[in-house]
Parts: C-alpha cells; sequence; structure tokens
C-alpha cells in the first residue's frame, strides 16, 4: 500500500472506486486475476514501491507487530526469505531409485529446515521479476500444470541458488487463520502420504532442473518476534522503536532447549542453598 494524503478518501478496488478511508489510511490497490496460476503473486513488482514485499495466501492476516518484525529482520538479512511455520525440510536417499533420491520431512521438529511454506513469504522484491526470468523453464512450467504442489519449492531451489543461504523463520509469529482452516488447507485434500508423494516427486524434479545437485541450504536458526520487555528489554526497546541493533539483528534462538521439569527444580533447590 501507499501512504493517503489527508485529502484522500476512496479505495481503489480493481478498476473501480468504493470505500470510505480515513485521514492517514492508505490505499489498497486490488488486482484481479483471470485465473489462478500460482505465479500471479510475481508478476506485479512495478506496482511495488518499496524493497521488499510480502508474499501471503489470502486466507491469513498479519498483525502490525509481526509486519514490524518481517521489515526488521529483512534489514537484517536482506538476501534470505523470511517466514513463517511450518518449516520443512527434505531427507536425501541415495540407494533409491533416481525419481525417489529425495523424502518429504513434513515436521523438523525444531530440527534443521531448508525451506518453508507459501503461506508467508517476505522477500526483496527484485526476487519477483529474477524468479520468472531466470528459473527454470522446464520449473516454471511444471508449476503451471501440476498446480497446486510446487510453487513453494521452486521459489526456495531458486533463491537458495542464487545466495547459498538457507532461509528464516519466525517460531512465535504464526498467522491468524480468516478463513477456512487446517482441514480446508492444500495438503488436507489428500492423504498425507499421496501429499508426499507430490511433494517429493517435486524434489526430485528440481534437483534435476537446476543442474542434479540439490541448492536448499539447512538451517537450525529459529527466531523470535515478539520479544517483550522483561525478556530483554534493550531488545525490546528497539523493536518497537529502531528496529533491532546490527548485533543482535534477530534474536535468534539457536540455543539448547529449556531442562526438564526435574533439572529445573534441582537447580533452584541449588539456588536456594
Amino acid at each position: 500500500g501507499r501512504s493517503t494524503p489527508t485529502s484522500a478518501r476512496r479505495t481503489r478496488l480493481g478498476r473501480g472506486f468504493v470505500g470510505v478511508l480515513s485521514p492517514g489510511s492508505v490505499e489498497i490497490e486490488v488486482v484481479a486475476e483471470e485465473r489462478n496460476t500460482l505465479l500471479n503473486r510475481y508478476r506485479h513488482s512495478k506496482l511495488v514501491a518499496t524493497d521488499v514485499v510480502l508474499l501471503q495466501d489470502d486466507d491469513v492476516i498479519h498483525s502490525p507487530a509481526a509486519l514490524r518484525a518481517f521489515v526488521w529482520m529483512h534489514r537484517a538479512a536482506p538476501a534470505q526469505i523470511l517466514g513463517t511455520p511450518p518449516e520443512r525440510d527434505y531427507e536425501h536417499r541415495p540407494d533409491a531409485p533416481p525419481k525417489y533420491r529425495y523424502a518429504y520431512v513434513f515436521h523438523p521438529r525444531g530440527g534443521p529446515y531448508s525451506f518453508l511454506l507459501g503461506q508467508t513469504s517476505v522477500l526483496a522484491k527484485r526476487y519477483l521479476d529474477d524468479f520468472l526470468a531466470n528459473a527454470p523453464r522446464a520449473s516454471l512450467a511444471y508449476v503451471l500444470s501440476h498446480k497446486p504442489t510446487c510453487e513453494d519449492l521452486t521459489l526456495h531451489f531458486f533463491v537458495a541458488n542464487a545466495t547459498r543461504l538457507p532461509p528464516a523463520v519466525f517460531r512465535d509469529l504464526q498467522p491468524h487463520q480468516i478463513s477456512g482452516g487446517k482441514t480446508a488447507q492444500m495438503h488436507t485434500a489428500v492423504s498425507r502420504k499421496a501429499w508426499n508423494n507430490r511433494r517429493e516427486r517435486c524434489l526430485d524434479r528440481l534437483v534435476k532442473d537446476f543442474g542434479g545437485a540439490m541448492p536448499l541450504v539447512r538451517s537450525t536458526c529459529r527466531l523470535t518476534g515478539n520479544i517483550s520487555a522483561k525478556q530483554d528489554p534493550v531488545l525490546s526497546a528497539a523493536y518497537r522503536h529502531r528496529g533491532p541493533r546490527a548485533d543482535r539483528a534477530a534474536a535468534v534462538d539457536d540455543v539448547a532447549p529449556p531442562p526438564p521439569r526435574r533439572e529445573r527444580r534441582r537447580r533452584q533447590q541449588q539456588h536456594q542453598l
């Protein structure tokens, strides 16, 4: 969106004008596509006035705090794709037949991950044009002919191949579901096994299209977007007013999980002694 002058009162939706805006609001332009190709979202970089874009599904919405965290983290890691859970990974099976070399890991469960789902993607605007112009033609054609399955994976392959960097996930910034629910998501329309098979076909095809080597980069970095003053008063103030400090940009949580309850109790008793 773009900042709207105080005198502006209309919201532009498609080709017409509807709605009334209060002073200081934002003008929204909605582009109605004739058909859903799953690549439409990458075609409108000329309409974007910022250096960073938020790509998200039409059934979710993010809080203002989440949007601020996205902007601040993008400043610290402008070349990486940022997003929200769930994250995913792959498993290499060198002894499997050529078409089944890469397994789809549905739940990394706190372990390494290498790509995020397309529900939310924060990335540099330059990737929009680069992706459509320079991604392998065979990969884009497969997205068009086998939707919905491979679009988000293709974007991650493309960015990882260009940057040799992993994505970064905010572990605590789940979007709000505004329509449907988990039962209405794409992977629930078929069985888990059938969906995993589709995704594994995507992985194998993309490895082939990108030259035969897996470009995805693994990471265990999970970011914290909601920083309270009690947790870290300095970082909390930076997030609210200036964005993260350069030396503590991401509030990266790459440490060991908290100890079990019995161990915490023992430590508390030692501290009291």
